[in-house]
């Protein structure tokens, strides 16, 4: 039984994976070929032949949990459209008004609202600089 690797694969580790086993050698020849276990062969073999070498390439951005990953993008659209409708309010003042509404009282998570608020691109200076005339064609 292979021991448990301290790192995890890397693209070219997975991409060969995948084309040792298209040229038909088993999972156990390449787990011991790579010095990886068994089941690091067939969890990288299956996405590879489902997903093509596409899939085995680490994904790019953000991961998809997080403090935002819970935010809804319906709810996501209604904190912008009240920023855009009104780009003086803060983020508590916003989280006040979604309260308000019976749709998002029970699904508010404040600090993450928070986060969208401030990383998004609409934010308190963006939304109220008007760009002169002179710039637009």
């Amino acid at each position: 039984m292979m021991a448990h690797r301290a790192y995890p694969t890397t693209f070219e580790e997975r991409v060969a994976i995948l084309e040792r086993a298209t040229i038909g050698q088993s999972d156990s020849d390449i787990a011991a070929a790579l010095h990886c276990s068994i089941w690091t062969i067939r969890k990288w073999r299956r996405i590879g032949q489902r997903e093509g070498r596409a899939g085995l390439a680490p994904p790019i951005g953000r991961p998809p949990t997080g403090p935002l990953g819970s935010v809804t993008p319906e709810l996501r659209e209604a904190i912008l459209e009240l920023r855009c409708a009104h780009p003086g309010w803060g983020a508590d003042t916003i989280l006040a008004e979604l309260r308000t509404d019976p749709i998002w009282a029970e699904q508010l998570l404040p600090s993450a609202h928070g986060l969208l608020l401030s990383s998004s691109t609409l934010n308190s200076h963006a939304a109220t600089t008007v760009t002169p005339n002179y710039l637009n064609p």
